[in-house]
């Protein structure tokens, strides 16, 4: 007789193993689109000049956009730096400076040190920031005269060294003058939980216990940026810098603070009408601001402009918006708003549209043609109109083994060739992320894997979706089949071949592939649900007929690519006869 292993796509992962009977239950690095399991692409790291580009610091946010001449650019920001790369030209430090000055008779060195001190009468640096140096005189004689990048290690609230690249020549003291620029002070590349004494309110919690896995409570987020385009220029804003800055595609510039807007941000968002959203502004945690429609330097309301601002009536802290087809999509914590332009003089109106479907991180959601969808802290949401829950498969998988003290380094990419939203998340025990989960919203099915990505963004303005990973380095994804050493594959759960005190006995096996040869097959056989387990292959798939020896009641089967390739798998029949344990 011939057993059919027809099982419908997607992983399913809640509850248990046997609750995933005739489903899929594991899966990496695979996708189940129109009908078959595949591999997914592989990746490839972005080269520049022959060299792969690597950035500085951990990449959280990330923005692509063609310039008013086709060119296209991609901008990322960590928590060191900011930086824009031109098509396919090296990367550029646009990171803007916090400060500029210059800097007389304060610069000591010792000879035959590469160190030089320098004194700033309340600087404000921390150790790991840079400055530049610039228009400089030589210090005494020491032979040095400071001029470029300097990492930052601080000696006391007036005062730091740098290393320069020779040794001093002579001992000089308050010699020197130099231009300097001081960078944005350097972020937190992970989240830090505040539980010092004294950080939460008397009585918040049960004394000797301790808080419970999902408290993101008394959590400070790690850095990440809310970037956008203006037209051909890019805007940018760290949630925890809170200014807004424009950079106008200049690689020789810096990003410049857009003064006149407001500070204490979380985040920003151009609208389809032209306006820039500043969210969470001037440090209140529920107020939506915005300049006048096609001026992102005038912010304050007049009888003669479109300025203006709203304080949202919610509970919670506004995270982030999307712009969607229906508005502006703005996310908090607790629930969800549209803001909808009116024309004057009300100019935009407000609209919670979702309660309980906080957002779990700035970088969580992303926009559809028909709306928007991010990650809560326990589920997925779908706005399209109105806000709905997500029916999510691997649910259980996802937030049963998942790091809450760092859920603000969750990310979204969307890939349009696949009809995927991507969420890269740190599993319980990873500081950074590890692991992915995807929903194909054509098909609604959901895959599950593990990489080491912290932002990306999709295919469009660049051939293929850009990634980043916590090294810095920069990756074209969906290109060929490379996976760094991992391999990829899906496994079922059990399915049933034999009842009562019927067994089947299996011959052969019937391959349903595209190529044969590209995957192997094996089989998990139990007796009993909770019986030994038997293990039996690989086999390689090499012709229309496999043999196979193993007999059971029950069957589970894994699917490996054995080459690096765009293989197919449809559905697979075993060939076997029924028999007795005897």
């Amino acid at each position: 007789m011939y057993i059919p292993l027809k099982l419908p796509p997607g992983v399913y992962k809640n509850g248990t193993q046997y609750q995933s009977a005739g489903r899929w239950y594991d899966a990496n690095l695979v996708r189940w689109y129109e009908g078959t399991l595949r591999p997914i692409g592989g990746w490839a790291k972005r080269t520049a000049s022959s060299s792969n580009i690597q950035l500085e610091g951990v990449m959280r946010g990330s923005c692509a956009w063609r310039d008013n001449s086709a060119i296209a650019w991609l901008a990322a920001g960590g928590s060191k730096k900011l930086y824009a790369i031109k098509a396919d030209t090296a990367p550029a430090n646009i990171t803007p400076f916090r400060e500029t000055g210059t800097l007389t008779n304060a610069f000591s060195t010792t000879s035959g040190s590469v160190v030089v001190s320098v004194a700033d009468t309340s600087h404000g640096c921390a150790t790991g920031d840079t400055v530049v140096f610039s228009g400089g005189t030589a210090i005494g004689a020491s032979g040095i005269t400071l001029s470029g990048s300097y990492v930052i290690t601080v000696t006391n609230a007036n005062a730091y060294t740098v290393t320069h690249g020779s040794a001093a020549t002579a001992t000089v003291s308050n010699g020197g003058s130099a231009n300097y620029s001081y960078e944005l002070t350097i972020g937190r590349v992970d989240a830090d939980a505040q539980v010092g004494y004294g950080t939460q309110a008397y009585g918040s919690w049960y004394y000797g216990v301790p808080r419970p896995q999902k408290s993101t409570t008394g959590i400070t987020p790690a850095t990440t940026w809310a970037l956008d385009n203006w037209g051909e220029y890019l805007l940018a804003c760290r949630n925890d810098e809170g200014k807004i800055y424009e950079w106008q595609l200049n690689t020789a510039n810096r990003a410049a603070l857009i003064s006149a807007a407001p500070t204490g941000n979380t985040s920003i968002l151009v609208t389809d009408e032209r306006f820039v959203f500043a969210l969470a502004a001037g440090g209140n945690p529920r107020k939506v601001q915005w300049c006048d429609q096609e001026d992102n330097t005038d912010w304050t309301p007049s009888a003669t402009n479109q300025a203006g601002d709203y304080e949202l009536a919610t509970p919670g802290k506004i995270i982030c918006g999307e712009r969607t087809r229906f508005g502006a999509l703005i996310l908090t914590t607790t629930d969800a708003h549209l803001g909808v332009y009116q024309g004057p003089p009300f100019i935009y109106g407000f609209e919670r549209v979702g309660t309980g479907c906080g957002i779990i991180s700035a970088q969580a959601s992303v926009t559809l043609e028909n709306g928007a969808v991010w990650m809560s802290d326990g589920g997925f949401f779908l706005f399209d109109g109105a806000v709905r829950p997500l029916n999510c498969e691997v649910s259980d998988y996802v937030f049963a083994n998942f790091n809450y003290g760092q859920a603000s380094k969750v990310n979204a990419v969307l890939n349009t060739d696949y009809f995927e939203v991507i969420w890269s998340y740190p599993s319980n025990g990873s500081s950074e992320c590890d692991r992915y989960v995807i929903w194909n919203y054509r098909e609604n099915t959901w895959s599950i894997g593990a990489w080491a990505r912290t932002s990306g963004v999709p295919a469009g303005v660049f051939q293929y979706p850009v990634l980043f990973d916590p090294s810095g380095y920069v990756y074209d994804h969906e290109y060929g089949f490379n996976y760094d050493g991992a391999t990829p594959y899906a496994e079922t759960g059990p399915i049933e071949i034999g009842s009562g005190d019927r067994i089947v006995v299996a011959r052969q096996v019937l391959p349903d592939e595209k190529q044969q040869g590209q995957v192997t097959i094996s089989f998990k056989t139990r007796f009993a649900p909770e019986g030994t387990e038997t293990t039996h292959g690989p086999y390689t798939i090499s012709s229309q007929y496999t043999d196979v020896r193993f007999s059971g009641r029950q069957v589970s089967f894994k699917v490996t690519g054995a080459q690096l390739g765009d293989w197919r798998v449809g559905n697979f029949r075993l060939e076997g006869v029924t028999g007795s344990k005897r």
